[in-house]
């Protein structure tokens, strides 16, 4: 915000000096900033809308949360838009039921349907499994409630069920025995890992969940060779096939909650090895669909 926003961070400058100056800077308080990036905004002429996505993730005080997000709002004379998203919990539901608002799966049903009967049609090859497509289609866009990222690993539990011969009334099962939600599926896919590919996974989950900036495929592959004590793998600039194999290997290594993705990088320590890197793309790592689980998840999941 203070590098898109230069008026914001001289604002901030007076109420928050005395932070600014504090040695441990990683260590702030929480209400202290809060109170700055209020008093901030009510000094500036520009305007300015947060988005923030998987409010109902947050494990601290809601209700604490909700009200910095109300006071956040009124802070900057109109100025200030704030949009929410969040699963229709009940405690945030009840706090924001005066805020405008809309559900999300009521514009992505379609498009999850697409994609849902799109993908199945390449598995269901026979002309009679037109209807079979179509009712599968709309239960899963249904339970998605909006969600791509749900959407896209309860079609490979239908693809595995179809791979082992079910029927639709078997391929319904499934899906209504499938995680409801972002943290169940989680916990399952930690579940299904073996000891070994836990360790292996905890470590690259921890990785990326906190790295600094972009994490470039080599990077990742190099630290795990360290933490295990190998050999670096990949020393130098990674060709397309290599590339390829670190993409599927993340990918199941991961149970599928990390993926290797094209993305512009700047010159700093995770792209050098791209070579001439100002507005090159490079290969790096995150979680699936933008979506991670918390720190507190991966510990319990993995432990």
């Amino acid at each position: 915000m203070f590098e898109r926003i230069p008026n914001l961070k001289l604002a901030a400058y007076q109420p928050g000096r005395a932070l600014f100056r504090s040695v441990e800077a990683l260590s702030w308080n929480q209400r202290d900033l809060q109170e700055m990036l209020n008093q901030a905004l009510t000094e500036i002429l520009v305007n300015i809308c947060f988005l923030i996505d998987g409010l109902d993730e947050y494990e601290g005080n809601m209700i604490e949360l909700l009200e910095f997000f109300r006071k956040l709002a009124t802070s900057g004379a109109g100025r200030v838009k704030i949009c929410l998203a969040s699963r229709p919990e009940p405690l945030i539901s009840q706090r924001l039921e005066t805020c405008p608002g809309f559900r999300m799966q009521s514009f992505n049903l379609e498009g999850i349907g697409q994609y849902v009967s799109v993908t199945m049609q390449n598995v269901l090859t026979s002309t009679s499994d037109i209807e079979t497509t179509r009712l599968l289609s709309d239960d899963l866009a249904e339970r998605a409630q909006g969600v791509f990222l749900w959407a896209r690993f309860a079609i490979s539990e239908l693809i595995l069920g179809v791979s082992d011969g079910d029927d639709l009334q078997e391929l319904q099962d499934r899906l209504r025995q499938f995680p409801p939600n972002l943290e169940q599926l989680y916990d399952r896919i930690f579940n299904k890992m073996s000891l070994e590919a836990r360790e292996f996974a905890s470590l690259m989950f921890r990785l990326v969940y906190f790295k600094i900036g972009h994490l470039s495929a080599q990077a990742l592959t190099s630290a795990m060779d360290i933490a295990f004590d190998k050999k670096i793998s990949y020393d130098g600039l990674l060709d397309r096939p290599t590339v390829e194999r670190l993409r599927k290997r993340v990918m199941v290594r991961s149970g599928g909650l990390l993926e290797i993705v094209r993305v512009p990088c700047h010159r700093g320590a995770w792209s050098r090895n791209l070579g001439d890197n100002s507005g090159a793309l490079g290969e790096h790592v995150k979680y699936t669909g933008n979506s991670s689980p918390a720190a507190s998840d991966i510990d319990e999941g993995i432990d």
